[in-house]
C-alpha cells in the first residue's frame, strides 16, 4: 500500500511496528522518497543504513542513537519541535500523513484495541492519515485510555507476536545517587512528578519511597515509578488533573513495567498534547519536573540536544514542563546533571555553550540547577548572581576556570 513519495507516521519507543518495517525495507528498492516520521526508538533501525538512502528517509523530532550518524551525514532529518506541538502539526497538515502504522493490543470484548505502551502522537496520526495500519500484537499490554481504537476502524491488520523491546533500569552509580538525594530534598509530600528514564530519574525514585501523596503526570513512565506506586509514595490523591491516576503518554522500561501496566486502571494513557500542555501541567499543584542537559552556560542557557553542531537528541518535553511547572502553585523545574562528562575531562557547566550548540531551554525559563555538589535556584537572579551560583555547584577542578570568566565579564 506504500507508494513513492508517501509520508508515513509510525509508533516508536518500545512499540515500533517492526514486522511492517521489515516488509517495507524488503521492497525499498522499488520505492523513492518515502518519508517516515517517528520518535526515538529502542534498538537498531535498519532502514537508516546508507543502502536505503533515496528510498526511505526518516524525519524525527527526537534523534535516536542509531539515527545520529544518518542525520549528521544528511541521510535523515531532524525537525525541532516541542512535543506538545507535534499532534497539532500532524492534524493541520504541516507534517502530512498518507499512512499511520501502530502497534496495538488485541481487541477487548467490546471490540476496542489499546495503544499499549505508546499513545504519544499516534492518535493524531491515525485521524489524519488516509490509511491506518495496525500490528495487532498479543504481547502488547492493555492500558487504559479514552483514546482506544475500535477494531472495525482499522483499515489493515497485521497479526504479530513478539515482545516489546526492553530498556532496563541503570545500576546505582555514586554520582547519580548523590544527585538523586539532592533532588529528593526538593520534593515535598503531595508533589506532582514528571519523571523520565535514565540514571538520575532512577536514583531519584529510590530516594522518594518514603514520601507520601505524590502524583505522576509525565510524558513517560519507566520502571522507577513502579516501586513508588507499590510502596504508596505515589497515590495521586493531591492531583487536580485526573486525580487518583498516574497520567503518561508512553512507557519505556523492562517487562516488569509492561506487566505492571497491563490492565492496571490506575495508569491512564493520554496524548502528548495533553500530558505536555503547559496549561494542563500547571493545573496540578507543586509540580516537580526533572530534566537534564548536556551543557549549561554561566547565564543559565541549557543545551539538552546537541554536541556542538551535531544533533544528539531533541527538544523533547523539557520546555513544556519548564513552563508548566513555572505556573503550577509551588512548582519547581529542575535541571539535574552530573558536573562533568567524559570521565571528568569536560565540565558540563561552561562559560559559553559550544559553537553551534542548540539553546534548548532559554535562561529565562531556568529555575533550579542541580549537580552532585548541590542545588541552586536561578529564577529571578541577575547574570552575576547566576554565574556565581553555578560555579558553586561545578566540579572543583573547574571552578577556578569558571571564576576567571566571571572576572573577565566584570561579574565578580
Amino acid at each position: 500500500m506504500v507508494s513513492s513519495g508517501d509520508s508515513l507516521v509510525l509508533s516508536a519507543g518500545s512499540a515500533l511496528p517492526r514486522r511492517f518495517l521489515e516488509a517495507l525495507e524488503a521492497r525499498a528498492e522499488t520505492l523513492n522518497d518515502v518519508r517516515i516520521m517517528h520518535s526515538r526508538v529502542i534498538g537498531d533501525v535498519s532502514y537508516l543504513a546508507p543502502p536505503f538512502n533515496g528510498h526511505l528517509r526518516q524525519n524525527t523530532v527526537l534523534v535516536s542513537h542509531d539515527a545520529r550518524l544518518a542525520v549528521a551525514e544528511g541521510r535523515a532529518d531532524y525537525t525541532p519541535c516541542y512535543l506538545s506541538d507535534w499532534p497539532r502539526l500532524i492534524r493541520d497538515g504541516t507534517f502530512p500523513v498518507n499512512m499511520a502504522v501502530a502497534q496495538l493490543s488485541p481487541p477487548n470484548k467490546d471490540g476496542y484495541c489499546s495503544y499499549g505502551t505508546y499513545l504519544f502522537y499516534v492518535e493524531a496520526a491515525r485521524q489524519a492519515a488516509n490509511i491506518f495500519v495496525a500490528e495487532i500484537n498479543d504481547q502488547v499490554p492493555w492500558t487504559y485510555s479514552s483514546h482506544n481504537v475500535r477494531y472495525s476502524e482499522i483499515d489493515y491488520v497485521i497479526d504479530v507476536s513478539y515482545p516489546h523491546t526492553e530498556l532496563h533500569p541503570r545500576k546505582a552509580e555514586p554520582i547519580a545517587d548523590k544527585i538523586g538525594a539532592h533532588l529528593a530534598d526538593l520534593v515535598e509530600d503531595g508533589a506532582t512528578l514528571q519523571l523520565g528514564a535514565g540514571g538520575v530519574p532512577d536514583a531519584l525514585a529510590r530516594f522518594l519511597v518514603d514520601k507520601r501523596h505524590l502524583g505522576l503526570h509525565s510524558e513517560m513512565m519507566s520502571d522507577g515509578a513502579i516501586d513508588l506506586i507499590e510502596r504508596g509514595a505515589i497515590d495521586n490523591s493531591r492531583k487536580l488533573v485526573c486525580p487518583g491516576r498516574s497520567v503518561v503518554s508512553f512507557m519505556l522500561g523492562s517487562h516488569r513495567l509492561y506487566d505492571f501496566v497491563n490492565g492496571n486502571n490506575a495508569i491512564e494513557m493520554r496524548p502528548i498534547d495533553f500530558t505536555n500542555d503547559p496549561m494542563v501541567i500547571s493545573q496540578n499543584p507543586n509540580v516537580v519536573a526533572v530534566n537534564s542537559a548536556i551543557q549549561i552556560d554561566l547565564t543559565g542557557q541549557a543545551n539538552a540536544e546537541s554536541m556542538g553542531i551535531k544533533q544528539f537528541s531533541g527538544v523533547g518535553g523539557q520546555v513544556d514542563f519548564a513552563r508548566g511547572a513555572a505556573r503550577s502553585p509551588g512548582g519547581k523545574f529542575i535541571l539535574a546533571l552530573p558536573s562533568t562528562a567524559k570521565d571528568g575531562k569536560v565540565s558540563r557547566i561552561v562559560p559559553t555553550l559550544d559553537f553551534g550548540a542548540a539553546v534548548t531551554t532559554p535562561r529565562s525559563d531556568i529555575d533550579y540547577v542541580l549537580t552532585e555538589y548541590g542545588a541552586v535556584r536561578l529564577r529571578g537572579k541577575c547574570l552575576q548572581e547566576r554565574a556565581q551560583a553555578l560555579v558553586s555547584i561545578a566540579h572543583p577542578d573547574y571552578r577556578d576556570m569558571l571564576s576567571r570568566h566571571i572576572h573577565e565579564r566584570n561579574w565578580a
